[in-house]
């Protein structure tokens, strides 16, 4: 049975960290806290699925960090950045490591944040999806014998022809 997906807050912030809990708590989704960027990636590899709400400016969070050490995973948690401070090239970084949304604290509406929230928690389901699809064709494919696996990846590549003249 699939876990509920859970919405994984790194922000050290305490009164903006308890207003977000509380809006995504609102709509029936599980929040974890985190006040680090380190504490969040001690409990990275074994998390629940969901996505990730980060605010890569803050002191001793190394948000970057992070966002390198989710896009190692095999199946990377989304991830939305809400901050107070950001700076062009911040913001290419972000969107270089894939980020869902970059939002501005100061000026994203609650409706804007529980909107990333749902996008990204839909491409977690797509890429969860996928990922379980591709594992379900490799353990078929390693149930074929040696020379029907011969036969599938010279399909795979093109090559009918030498499938028919070989009459494989």
């Amino acid at each position: 049975m699939p876990s509920l997906p859970v919405v994984f807050l790194i922000d050290d912030h305490d009164a903006f960290s308890d207003s977000v809990v509380q809006l995504i708590s609102s709509i029936g989704l599980g929040v974890e806290r985190f006040a680090s960027g380190g504490a969040f990636l001690q409990r990275l590899g074994d998390c629940a699925p969901g996505c990730v709400v980060i605010d890569l400016c803050k002191p001793h969070l190394d948000g970057m960090r992070v966002l390198d050490e989710i896009a190692r995973q095999p199946l990377q948690l989304p991830t939305i950045v809400l901050t107070g401070q950001a700076d062009v090239s911040l913001v290419v970084r972000a969107v270089h490591h894939g980020v869902v949304a970059f939002l501005e604290k100061q000026h994203a509406s609650r409706t804007e944040i529980l909107d990333a929230v749902q996008t990204a928690l839909k491409l977690y389901s797509q890429r969860r999806a996928k990922s379980l699809r591709r594992q379900e064709i490799r353990a078929r494919f390693a149930k074929l014998a040696d020379p029907e696996q011969q036969v599938l990846h010279l399909l795979l590549q093109g090559d009918e022809l030498v499938v028919q003249e070989k009459g494989l």
